[in-house]
């Protein structure tokens, strides 16, 4: 009976709440990390958005259940049923890593996407600023410019930590 007491206090009071603190908390800090620069600015997704709430209620479902079903066959001692409890948590787990997963997949595309975008506004910047220093250079001669090679795009770090072209990249964010 005391193997039972010690199951439904650690296995149901202290993970269930470490898993519920889980699912709250990676998608706050992926919304922060990843969206939250861009809030404001561009549409970003609300927090309830990132989750997988059907996932994350089977999760739930599924470990309460486990932890009680493991208590009762701890108490019995059957073998088989600490068995079948133990396949009712390991689902309950991966109904748990498959809500989180979800989160990084949510943010992993989003940001690739993020980047993309940047870097072709990167390539439209770095162009206009060409064709200026180019048209600048036809005026002062009085002439077309012949055999001009475009000057690259610089590579540096902004304050997000994100790589960006060119100079100013903090004010690239949009």
């Amino acid at each position: 009976a005391a193997l039972a007491y010690a199951v439904l206090a650690l296995g149901g009071w202290v993970s269930l709440t470490i898993v519920g603190m889980m699912l709250k908390i990676i998608p706050f800090l992926v919304w922060y990390r990843i969206y939250s620069p861009r809030a404001g600015r561009a549409p970003v997704p609300t927090l309830a958005q990132l989750g997988w709430p059907a996932s994350e209620a089977l999760a739930y479902a599924l470990l309460t259940g486990g932890v009680a079903a493991l208590a009762a066959a701890l108490a019995v001692g059957d073998a088989r049923l600490i068995g079948a409890a133990g396949v009712v948590l390991a689902a309950g787990a991966l109904c748990f890593a498959a809500a989180v997963a979800r989160v990084g997949d949510c943010a992993m595309s989003d940001a690739a996407q993020h980047q993309e975008y940047d870097a072709q506004k990167v390539e439209r910047e770095v162009e206009q600023e060409n064709s200026v220093e180019v048209r600048a250079a036809e005026t002062l001669l009085d002439g077309p410019v012949q055999n001009v090679e475009p000057r690259p795009a610089r590579r540096e770090r902004c304050p997000d930590g994100c790589r960006r072209h060119a100079a100013g990249a903090a004010q690239l964010h949009g």
